[in-house]
């Protein structure tokens, strides 16, 4: 009997670069470059999600602290001097043409210049009761 014998191509290593030598779907030389590869991947995934997380730890405590010494509006530039990132936060909503704002359990109204009507936010639905709590209530005391 007379097998052919099929020229494979060369396979190279994801991580290293190298030809691998065995299987035909072979990707990595190693255990040790297939682990490098999977960390690194994990690693710039987990990396971003943890930058964001103390991104908003950090406003949250900003906001905590604000909340415990009784101010309730604040201008934009005296909390980015502080670390607050406007940009960052857990929750958006649009409501009576304003911007509602999130930062976990931290509710406040953003405007061009500053941060107003800080707040925690209630158990259960509080898209509702925000709409109804802030409705009727005056102004909000100013820093």
């Amino acid at each position: 009997m007379i097998y052919k014998m099929k020229k494979e191509s060369a396979t190279h290593c994801l991580e290293c670069g190298t030809v691998t030598y065995g299987r035909n779907d072979q990707k990595f030389c190693s255990a040790k470059c297939k682990n490098k590869w999977w960390n690194r991947r994990t690693n710039a995934r987990t990396g971003y999600q943890l930058k964001v997380l103390n991104m908003l730890d950090r406003n949250y405590r900003i906001l905590t602290r604000l909340l415990s010494i009784g101010v309730l509006s604040v201008r934009s530039e005296d909390l980015q001097l502080l670390g607050f990132r406007p940009d960052v936060m857990t929750g958006h909503r649009r409501m009576m043409k304003r911007e509602w704002n999130e930062c976990f359990d931290i509710g406040y109204l953003q405007m061009p210049s500053r941060i107003s009507n800080l707040h925690y936010l209630e158990a259960g639905d509080a898209a509702v009761k925000d709409e109804e709590r802030f409705a009727s209530e005056p102004a909000s005391e100013d820093l």
